[in-house]
């Protein structure tokens, strides 16, 4: 697998530790640190909870889109009116 730049890995680092990411957002970001660095699919399973497809899916979505690729895409609440 190829390695992403040091500018992309920093990046997903950097991603992580934010506290404003969901459980869902981490784990592909650290799923896709994971798979980069040549741990198994069996590893990232057990520390994820994300199958090895999932993973591919979600790293070639990341080196194409970006950051906003591997967001949750989070419905915005629409404030009701009375």
């Amino acid at each position: 697998m190829e390695k992403l730049t040091n500018q992309k890995d920093a990046e997903l680092s950097a991603f992580i530790k934010e506290n404003s990411r969901t459980p869902e957002e981490i784990k592909r970001a650290q799923a896709i640190l994971m798979l980069t660095n040549s741990l198994s699919a069996k590893a990232i399973l057990s520390i994820t909870g994300l199958k090895r497809e999932t993973v591919v899916k979600a790293r070639k979505k990341y080196i194409k889109g970006g950051i906003a690729a591997i967001e949750s895409k989070r419905k915005k609440k629409n404030p009701q009116v009375c």
